[in-house]
């Protein structure tokens, strides 16, 4: 039986096999990767290379998330639509004269009704923020792959962006010692550039707006249009906003110069389950490139360790402030500690960064 995530399996797995790579080359003995000895100071490598691993865990989950938002949504469509044609139908068969009322009267929604129009909704959303997020851990990725001279907990996908060009940035975050070693460094920038070859024009401009408007602004009206079937109602169309970057009664005002459908100027006219899989195809493909393409580099790197130096500004170490938020609700009684069992992989993780009971003395 299929599932949510057998159409992303292929490009998971892809991304997995460099995970596979990284935390085998980690030095369980001194932390890191061993090839790094001697870019900084022990501690910032330990967390830099370890935040490597967890950005690459981290888009395959995004991946995965996104998948089941949309594969959510489609499945709510499709019942919606159902319960939507099946009263309609049982309208009709019992008053063949029926108004516009009636029909508007017997398709009241009801509170499952009403749960399940807002879940449509919240996994659209859902869709465009863990895209997005693919997207935020793969530029981590890439700052450390490239040893980019930057904070890594702070980049984000604009970064490589707007790094990438390069005569827009007053200050470039290069500090490979050689010409060969910066242009290393501009080639991983690059790859935010090809996104282009992954999907339709704009997919991934639109995207990127679309989780802006979901996860930031006000909210956009919700449309309901009728589809049509051999002339009959056949659910409805919930198109997204063509321009997701303005509001509401700016795409108003600014329909299409002589558009032949105004409508089309102002949404999209596609089944939103079809947008919404296809762009979880469209990251799925352009993500399984980048992390394909940031082992090469990294297989380079490691042939060559005087290529690129990991900069000791990717991590601050400063003290920290720690909260005191305790939760909420009644503290249950669990089981009593004792080992705590974890696969190869994270226990392979633990070691490598010192903080199993033997080596916790490192970071005092």
């Amino acid at each position: 039986m299929s599932t949510y995530f057998d159409a992303v399996k292929p490009y998971t797995k892809r991304v997995q096999g460099f995970n596979d790579t990284l935390v085998n080359e980690l030095d369980t003995k001194n932390g890191a990767f061993s090839w790094w000895n001697g870019y900084t100071d022990d501690k910032r490598l330990i967390l830099i290379g370890d935040y490597l691993v967890q950005s690459v865990i981290g888009i395959t989950d995004s991946l995965g998330d996104a998948a089941l938002a949309a594969t959510e949504h489609k499945e709510k469509v499709h019942a919606d639509d159902f319960w939507m044609n099946t009263t309609s139908q049982g309208v009709s068969i019992a008053n063949p004269n029926a108004s516009n009322e009636d029909f508007l009267r017997a398709l009241k929604r009801g509170d499952v009704e009403e749960k399940r129009d807002r879940t449509i909704h919240s996994s659209a959303a859902h869709t465009f923020i863990h895209l997005c997020q693919a997207l935020d851990r793969a530029a981590a990725a890439m700052a450390v792959v490239a040893g980019l001279d930057t904070e890594v907990l702070r980049v984000g996908w604009p970064h490589i962006e707007r790094w990438a060009e390069q005569d827009r940035v007053d200050r470039p975050p290069f500090q490979a010692p050689t010409q060969q070693g910066i242009d290393v460094q501009k080639g991983v920038l690059d790859l935010s550039k090809r996104w282009v070859d992954f999907g339709p024009k704009d997919w991934l401009p639109w995207l990127v707006a679309s989780r802006n408007s979901a996860a930031h602004r006000a909210p956009m009206t919700q449309w309901n249009i009728l589809k049509l079937k051999k002339g009959r109602g056949d659910g409805l169309l919930r198109p997204f906003f063509r321009q997701p970057a303005r509001s509401e009664m700016h795409s108003m005002s600014r329909p299409e110069r002589n558009a032949a459908d105004p409508l089309a100027s102002l949404v999209i006219i596609r089944d939103s389950p079809d947008v919404l899989l296809g762009l979880v195809d469209s990251m799925d493909r352009y993500m399984a490139f980048i992390v394909e393409e940031l082992k090469k580099v990294w297989d380079r790197r490691k042939s060559d360790p005087r290529l690129i130096v990991q900069p000791g500004r990717q991590w601050k170490l400063e003290k920290l402030t720690d909260l005191k938020f305790d939760g909420y609700g009644i503290k249950p009684t669990i089981m009593k500690s004792g080992p705590v069992h974890v696969g190869p992989g994270l226990s392979r993780r633990l070691q490598a960064a010192k903080v199993m009971d033997d080596d916790r003395n490192f970071w005092d």
